[in-house]
């Protein structure tokens, strides 16, 4: 939304991210005046998600959950490489979309406003990604 400022018009984003002097993520908002106001996450919530059927897209959660970022993994003992995505991720040899998860390697941060908007794929029914989220 953009935001008169004096006789410039603002258009940054109400929510964005950053790094604060101590090398802290920190989500950054704007309210309706214009001011900049910056939080650290409050809370965090570890969950889990096993894929059900290989090959299509999966939320890893149900409902709209918001957020300022999400830790996800591979679990260590999946038999196949896990995809994490939008919609369209895919897992399909040859034919792969999004970022491929490996079991045992170190969680991939995504920075992203609502768990919801991430899906995952895989290749082996019951193969599982474990993920913190953070608001």
């Amino acid at each position: 939304m953009a935001k008169k400022l004096g006789n410039q018009t603002d258009t940054t984003p109400e929510a964005t991210h950053g790094i604060d002097g101590a090398g802290v993520q920190q989500q950054i908002k704007v309210d309706s005046d214009g001011h900049i106001q910056q939080g650290r996450a409050t809370t965090v919530v570890s969950n889990r998600k096993t894929i059900s059927t290989p090959g299509t897209a999966e939320t890893l959660v149900a409902a709209s959950t918001p957020c300022l970022w999400v830790d996800v993994s591979a679990d260590t003992l999946n038999g196949a490489e896990i995809l994490v995505g939008s919609s369209d991720v895919k897992a399909t040899p040859g034919s792969q979309k999004g970022i491929v998860l490996f079991a045992g390697n170190p969680a991939t941060r995504i920075f992203i406003d609502d768990v919801v908007k991430l899906f995952v794929d895989t290749q082996n029914a019951s193969d599982a990604v474990v993920f913190n989220y953070y608001t």
